[in-house]
């Protein structure tokens, strides 16, 4: 027997905007339209709920995922899971929320490698559209072995200088533990750091800076997504040693203007996109950095972080010495263990011209004490 849920018990008066991913399951997959249905039926019987279905994945022959927003208050779950069974005319699926936001939740359809994301270089929409949606693409053109050889060393070189400066002038520093900031370096979880490099005035860096203003193979999308002439880029070298821990899921860039509503739309264009070069391949043993996709669209997602794998939205960024990911610079993020050598990452940050990056270092000079 259905029950009519035009009026279903509760005060609307305390029910709040929410969106769920719950997983549907022994459920009839093979049945046509299934998504379908159950959104006209919610939209016909379940007026004061306001319910919307955005998404949904096929995780095997009989479980679905399936995100949607509807007007709720704490602890309705069984409400909403009687609704939903009506819906479908089943009462023997199984239901079980993984995940609850006050907004956006980006179900992926499937778990995406990069190999799904590569950049087109024929299809500025297709690449402009999916960025949008995603906050990542993959770049599998190399840099070229000769500039990247060159690179490769020059860093090496610069982290040596580095560390032996800390030995020298802060010895109070542990460098291998500690959290710390200077205007050129930030450490990072432990066994991480974060330095940045002038390309502009140390010819040591002619090399990258070459790269990053006219051979980078993911120019064009730059110049697609802010316009020809309009935006400045810096470098930093990024690395971790042995050691190092998989960090917790952060952004680089905070939200300046809209976010997205809770269909995922609506949120500002980028302000700054981060390409990151990895200098040697990068693999499980050394590590890379993991993604969340569709995080960059709105701020309630930051804490979320493991619910990237509930929502299949995790990309391990795995890839090549030479190749390359550029990620919309609000995108959620981490860097993974380190268990064998040192893995140095070139970071290119291009923004909009307006945009000065100080929330990742600190204020006093490295070189100060000299």
């Amino acid at each position: 027997m259905q029950h009519n849920h035009t009026d279903e018990e509760g005060d609307d008066e305390s029910w709040q905007r929410a969106t769920k991913v719950i997983r549907l399951s022994n459920i009839n997959i093979q049945e046509n339209g299934i998504v379908k249905k159950l959104a006209q039926h919610l939209a016909h019987t379940c007026h004061r709920r306001e319910w919307k279905v955005h998404r949904c994945r096929t995780v095997d022959a009989t479980t679905l995922d399936i995100s949607v927003s509807l007007r709720c208050c704490f602890g309705e779950d069984d409400i909403i899971f009687t609704i939903l069974r009506d819906a479908l005319a089943d009462r023997n699926i199984e239901m079980e929320v993984l995940v609850e936001s006050p907004g956006y939740l980006p179900l992926m359809d499937k778990r995406y490698t990069p190999e799904d994301l590569l950049l087109d270089s024929n299809d500025k929409e297709s690449n402009q559209q999916r960025f949008d949606d995603y906050g990542l693409l993959v770049c599998h053109t190399r840099v070229d072995e000769q500039s990247l050889d060159c690179i490769r060393d020059t860093v090496y070189r610069f982290i040596q200088h580095v560390e032996d400066h800390f030995a020298k002038h802060h010895p109070d520093i542990d460098y291998q533990n500690s959290d710390f900031l200077f205007q050129e370096i930030g450490s990072r979880s432990g066994f991480r750091y974060d330095i940045r490099v002038d390309i502009f005035g140390d010819d040591q860096w002619s090399t990258l800076r070459q790269v990053a203003l006219e051979t980078g193979p993911w120019l064009h999308l730059i110049q697609d997504i802010f316009g020809q002439g309009n935006w400045k880029v810096e470098a930093n070298v990024i690395y971790s040693k042995p050691g190092a821990q998989n960090q917790g899921w952060h952004c680089d860039g905070g939200h300046m203007a809209a976010e997205a509503d809770e269909t995922g739309q609506g949120h500002a264009p980028p302000y700054a996109l981060c390409v990151f070069l990895p200098l040697i391949d990068l693999n499980s043993g050394v590590g890379f950095t993991q993604f969340f996709l569709g995080s960059h669209k709105t701020s309630q997602l930051v804490g979320f972080g493991p619910a990237a794998e509930w929502l299949a939205a995790d990309l391990d960024g795995i890839l090549c010495a030479g190749q390359s990911v550029m990620y919309d610079y609000r995108l959620m993020h981490r860097g993974m263990a380190n268990h064998e050598k040192l893995r140095p990452i070139i970071q290119f940050l291009y923004t909009k011209h307006f945009y000065i990056e100080t929330k990742n270092y600190g204020s006093v000079s490295m070189y100060a004490e000299e």
